[in-house]
């Protein structure tokens, strides 16, 4: 299995090789030996030339937390790192708080929380849905944001770049484990693990120069249709004309 080392540099980007002795070990758990951590990436990874050094597990380890980074997840880990030819160190930063220990410390138990039919609208967009499933609704920044939604009056939890990092490490659990059925969030923090992901829209921006002002290693629209394909959903986009009262 390749691992990645949230305690230490060892190899390529912390991405190394090392046989486990348990076959109980899946893609997506994180590991822990004495005080140290490590993600399982899985039996493959983007770029497997630059992992060649193969380490031996020292000591005893057992699983931290099972799949910390589900199917989907871990899957647009690796798009990201193949495709914008990034680390894989800077790609976990967008998804895992990298001290994973106070990640961990947020920790919440599965919930089997029923959600309730959800129906309004987003300018003349109807959001509407009767299933038990999550609505990822994705805006290019807060001014849109603001402008377009009232957010005391539909509720729901929205994401901000400007959260602390203990908010994020929060909410991030609230996704994860199915607490929170709508969510909004600009796209700095796109990168959820989402429990039940059943619709996901994104605004277009209302910036004449928004192409030029994002993240040069990716671009959100295209994170976007990645997401929704790995969930088996359309991505539904939510254009200017819509926003209009």
């Amino acid at each position: 299995m390749y691992l990645y080392s949230f305690s230490h540099y060892i190899g390529q980007d912390r991405v190394f090789w090392c046989e486990l002795p348990s076959k109980k070990v899946q893609a997506g758990d994180v590991l822990q030996s004495e005080s140290d951590f490590f993600l399982v990436l899985g039996e493959t990874v983007s770029f497997p030339e630059l992992y060649q050094l193969r380490y031996p597990m020292q000591g005893e380890f057992h699983v931290a937390f099972p799949k910390l980074l589900s199917s989907p997840a871990l899957e647009l880990v690796h798009r990201m790192v193949y495709e914008r030819y990034t680390t894989y160190k800077n790609t976990l930063k967008l998804f895992l708080d990298h001290e994973i220990q106070n990640l961990l410390a947020k920790a919440k138990r599965p919930t089997s929380k029923k959600y309730q039919p959800l129906d309004f609208s987003i300018g003349k967009q109807r959001i509407h849905s009767e299933e038990q499933e999550q609505i990822l609704i994705i805006f290019p920044d807060l001014r849109t944001f603001t402008n377009v939604l009232d957010q005391q009056a539909v509720g729901g939890l929205f994401l901000s770049a400007l959260d602390t990092q203990a908010r994020k490490n929060l909410n991030r659990w609230k996704i994860k484990q199915g607490e929170e059925q709508l969510i909004f969030c600009t796209g700095a923090e796109v990168f959820q693990d989402f429990k039940k992901l059943g619709q996901i829209f994104l605004v277009e921006p209302q910036k004449r120069y928004y192409a030029s002002q994002q993240d040069p290693r990716y671009k959100l629209e295209t994170v976007a249709k990645k997401i929704a394909e790995l969930h088996g959903i359309p991505l539904q986009l939510i254009e200017s004309e819509m926003l209009a009262q």
